[in-house]
């Protein structure tokens, strides 16, 4: 992966030098002016700003004040000459990460470099990762109803009487009216009665 690194040095030879103090993985611009260093944070944020407190123009507060409106993951990395805690009071809030000085060995100084480098990284790649969605739940099996068998009227009883609106009732009354049709005034003899009517023997 290869970082991003804008240097302002100002009158500063030692932040000129980071140049050189950085391998193949960090691609390092030297600007002039904070101006100039936030023109890059519009078009193409970098990883890290080091910039010189003392500049022309624009100081290095100034940008320091300024930067976080453009909501960049730029880290900012302030460098003074002398160590003045009133600079640090005055950046209070406006999100600037480290202020050195002079003191610091450029070793040192890369090393710190290099931290904030792959923090600012991290702080872009969350970034670009979509949101996790979880999927969303299987809807319920469905209850199968159990089948309604059809209902199978029970059989009478063997020997029973049928009803009297049974089709059984209905011949037996049907063939005793034929009984009694073709004699005057004889009454219906009911069929199943038949070997109850005595029998006259001739004398």
């Amino acid at each position: 992966m290869t970082y991003r690194l804008i240097v302002v040095p100002g009158d500063s030879d030692e932040l000129r030098a980071l140049q050189s103090a950085f391998s193949g993985d960090v691609t390092v611009q030297t600007l002039d002016t904070a101006n100039e260093a936030l023109w890059e944070v519009r078009n193409d944020p970098p990883g890290v700003i080091i910039a010189n407190v003392e500049l022309p123009g624009m100081s290095g507060i100034d940008l320091a004040e300024i930067l976080p409106n453009f909501g960049a993951p730029t880290r900012l990395v302030l460098w003074s000459r002398r160590s003045d805690p009133q600079i640090a009071r005055q950046v209070a809030g406006f999100g600037v990460q480290h202020i050195v000085n002079s003191g610091m060995a450029i070793g040192d100084l890369r090393d710190l470099i290099y931290r904030e480098l792959r923090e600012a990284a991290t702080t872009v790649t969350q970034a670009e990762e979509p949101p996790t969605v979880s999927a969303p739940e299987p809807p319920p099996r469905p209850v199968r109803q159990p089948k309604e068998e059809p209902s199978v009227p029970a059989e009478p009883p063997r020997g029973a009487a049928p009803p009297s609106g049974a089709p059984g009732a209905a011949a037996r009354q049907g063939r005793t009216a034929l009984l009694s049709a073709g004699v005057p005034g004889a009454a219906a003899v009911p069929v199943h009665s038949w070997s109850a009517i005595p029998v006259r023997s001739r004398s």
